[in-house]
Formats: structure tokens, C-alpha cells, sequence
């Protein structure tokens, strides 16, 4: 007895009726272009045909299959050939930037042709859907009430419950979202606001309240699976970024001197999240920046250059004595000089003084004079040691004049507004003679401090 074939059917056969893997069918089509000498940008919506191809029947596929072949997604789908270099190697001779646009990394030639050959996915083939799931933790911080989850998910979802796309746990209690989000405010009926980020997503939480004392763990898990948009939508959205980022990077690259592919490697989540909470800090820090930009003439290393004075507090701020001293004659007491004083702010300071002195001797031989000039503080302690001395002897039976300057110049460290002052005296050593410390016209004495 003998089997029948005819009349057997296969597993595969019986199951082609009901079966649930949707049909994925290749085709593939070429294009050509004809560059111009110096071209780097194939644009596929804007190709030139060569004379020579035309000219045999050569026709270019229609726009709508160049663009549903989705080479930014499919780029492996792509082969691309020069008539002066041969097969050309994806991220060696090229880059796919676009679903429509490929970057040559070499000038062409003109007249090269360009033929790529584009194995294309039918419509009925899969859609690209990209699935992942969400963990988020950290530390809110005392007085803060802004949160940087650090990957982005559906703004508003469910806009008619108090839970979204996220789940929130804030000190271990499950947070509840403001009814239809509404903006975050003690009055609102919930615990938080989603922030909108645009395109329908947000990346970050504000809270209601906060605490002006404690800060408070927090957990952000996603509320199911979250899958981010088809791949039309989300191939659009690439598309966008990736021009924007080529502009960036052939830019910075310059500047740093540094290759381009330096550049071309993507943030993960936690760089995400770092880089949003150091953004609010700054924000929060905005008033203070806004205020050092405010400065635009005072340069770190090159000072002004506007003729205006160093403001206070700036390195380079010069002060003196307020009401300029006049004339002192010198006693054989230690006396201040009316008005040579000066007032130091906190902080580092180098300070010059240049004192006019004139010493006069009585007119016996051998008699001798001497001025004293010293740097003091308010309790007239002798600042760093700041103690001169000016010395005239006559030689011969006649009185004998001099005179000249006393220099001083030291640093000093203060943390509380501090007077210093100039204090002065004479000393008959042999025979009395006098001594005078002068501000005059041309006998002029300095005392000033620069903010070091």
C-alpha cells in the first residue's frame, strides 16, 4: 500500500491562511547624479541625471520611493559607487545624514558620477517602534521644587487622571500629578506638574511645595512600557537634530582643532539628567551671572581700557587719603598728619606712600637733626615694621638745610575695614634745629592702596 501525495499537505501549508507574520518583500532601484566639481552633498531630492544614462533610457525613481526607503533608519540598505573611486565605504567615503541627503567626506570631481543602488523595505515590511522602560532617582534638594528625570516621556498622558506616562515617588509616597497638569502652585489639586519640553514631551517634574529644610529622595519609574513614536515621526525628528548637529560640529571642530568625529558620540541618561539640574542651578544663579555680564568694559587681564575708575571690590581699585593734608611742622612729639590717613577695605591690598620732607639744623659745627616718619594703625601700633628716618649734621659753624622724600610701600591682608595713617616727629640730637613733612606745590606727598 502506497502513500497518496497529492493528497497530504504540509504544517506550513495548513497555517499559511491564519498565519501572523506580516509579508516583508524586497525591490531595489537605482539613482545616478552627475556632480559639480567640488560637491559634498548628494541631495536625492535634487539629483542630476548625466547626459550619458539619460540619453540610454536611464530614469530616476519617483520622490516618493526615494524618500519611503528611510536611509537614515535603513542606511545599510544603501550601496554607493563613484565612476573615479569605485564601491565607496559608509563612514569612510560618506555619511548618511539624512532619509534624502548624504555627505561625501571628499570633494567630488567634475562630471563624477554617483550611482547608489537601494534595496528598499515595501510597505507592508515592519515599522521600526523602539521600547524601553524608565528609572529614574535622586535627591530633591532643600527649597527646590524642579526635578530633572533625564529621558523624556508623553507629556500629559491620560490627561484626564492624576498618573501618566510616570509614576512618582517622592520621600517614599507615591505623588499624584495636578489635574489636567495644571501649573505647579500649593493650590492645585495634586503634587507635581509635567513641564513641557515640546513635542508632546517632558523631561522634567515641579513639585507644588517644597521644603525649605530637608532634602528628599525621589524615584521616577515609568508607568508601563514606554515606546517612542513610529519610525516616520521619530525619523523627522532625527533628521532635524542630525542637520543641526553637522552644522555644530564642522564649526567646533575648527575651533578646537580636533577631528569631526570627536563629536559624534551620544549623551546617555545620566549625562541627560546632570546636565538639566546644572542648568536649573545656573538658572537659579541667573540674577548674579546677568549681573558679571554687566561688566563689559573690565577685562581679568587686560583692565579697562575706557578711562573709568575700577569699581570697588574689583582687583585694580585704587584709594586715598579723602581730603589731601597740608603742611606739618614736627614736634619731639610722635603727632598724626591731619588728614594722611587711609581706610582699607577687606581684602588684599599693596600700599605706597612717597613723603616731602625738609630737615633744618641750628647753626652751631656739628649739630645734628633728625625726622621720623612712621606707617601706623588706629591704635597707632607700627604697621610692618613702615619706620623711617631723615638725618641732617652741619659741618661748619652755619645752619644746614636738606631735604628729600621717605618711601614705603608693603602688602597687607585685612578682613574688617582698617585705618592706616602717617604719624611723624623730630629729634634735636645736637643743638635744636626744626623739620617739617610737606604737601605743596611742588614738595607734593603721596599715600594710596591697590586692590591686589
Amino acid at each position: 500500500m502506497s502513500n497518496n501525495a497529492k493528497a497530504v499537505k504540509s504544517i506550513r501549508k495548513t497555517d499559511l491562511v491564519s498565519q501572523k507574520t506580516p509579508f516583508v518583500a524586497f525591490k531595489a532601484f537605482s539613482f545616478a547624479h552627475e556632480a559639480t566639481a567640488g560637491q559634498t552633498v548628494i541631495s536625492l531630492s535634487a539629483l542630476t541625471v548625466p547626459t550619458s544614462y539619460a540619453s540610454r533610457g536611464f530614469v530616476q525613481p519617483s520622490a516618493s520611493d526615494l524618500s519611503a526607503a528611510n536611509l537614515l533608519l535603513y542606511r545599510r540598505n544603501l550601496r554607493l559607487q563613484s565612476t573615479l573611486r569605485g564601491v565607496l565605504m559608509e563612514y569612510d567615503a560618506y555619511d548618511v545624514t539624512g532619509s534624502l541627503t548624504i555627505r561625501l567626506n571628499f570633494p567630488a570631481e567634475s562630471g563624477e558620477i554617483f550611482v547608489g543602488v537601494i534595496s528598499d523595505v515595501s510597505k507592508t515590511g515592519l515599522q521600526v517602534i523602539d521600547g524601553q522602560s524608565l528609572v529614574s532617582t535622586g535627591v530633591l534638594g532643600a527649597n527646590a521644587s524642579d526635578y530633572v528625570v533625564g529621558q523624556s516621556f508623553a507629556l500629559n498622558k491620560y490627561s484626564t487622571k492624576q498618573v501618566g506616562d510616570i509614576l512618582v515617588f517622592l520621600d517614599g509616597q507615591l505623588m499624584y500629578r495636578n489635574a489636567g497638569n495644571a501649573t505647579a502652585s500649593v493650590s492645585a489639586d495634586g503634587n507635581y506638574q509635567e513641564i513641557d519640553a515640546g513635542s508632546g514631551l517632558s523631561n522634567t517634574i515641579r513639585f507644588n511645595i517644597v521644603d525649605p529644610v530637608n532634602a528628599r529622595p525621589i524615584t521616577v519609574l515609568s508607568n508601563g512600557m514606554l515606546a517612542e513614536r513610529p519610525e516616520g515621526s521619530l525619523r523627522a525628528e532625527i533628521e532635524t537634530l542630525a542637520g543641526q548637529n553637522d552644522s555644530i560640529i564642522e564649526t567646533l571642530a575648527v575651533v578646537a582643532g580636533v577631528p569631526t568625529t570627536n563629536f559624534r558620540s551620544a549623551p546617555n541618561s545620566v549625562d541627560l539628567q546632570t546636565f538639566g539640574q546644572r542648568l536649573i542651578t545656573m538658572e537659579s544663579n541667573r540674577a548674579r551671572i546677568d549681573l558679571a555680564n554687566t561688566w563689559t568694559a573690565y577685562q581679568p587681564l587686560l583692565g579697562r581700557t575706557d578711562g573709568l575708575a575700577i569699581p570697588a571690590g574689583i582687583v585694580g581699585e585704587k584709594i586715598t587719603w579723602v581730603s589731601a593734608p597740608s603742611n606739618l611742622s614736627l614736634t619731639t612729639s610722635m603727632q598724626d598728619w591731619t588728614n594722611a590717613f587711609i581706610t582699607l577695605t577687606p581684602g588684599v591690598w599693596n600700599v605706597f606712600a612717597n613723603i616731602s620732607i625738609t630737615v633744618n639744623t641750628a647753626s652751631a659745627a656739628g649739630d645734628t637733626e633728625f625726622a621720623q616718619i612712621v606707617i601706623t594703625d588706629s591704635s597707632n601700633a607700627i604697621v610692618q615694621e613702615m619706620d623711617r628716618l631723615f638725618l641732617v649734621k652741619t659741618v661748619a659753624a652755619v645752619v644746614n638745610s636738606a631735604q628729600g622724600n621717605l618711601s614705603f610701600a608693603y602688602q597687607i591682608s585685612v578682613s574688617v575695614n582698617t585705618v592706616h595713617k602717617i604719624r611723624a616727629l623730630k629729634t634735636d640730637l645736637t643743638g635744636v634745629g626744626s623739620a617739617s613733612i610737606l604737601n605743596s606745590a611742588g614738595q607734593r606727598s603721596q599715600f594710596f592702596a591697590i586692590r591686589a
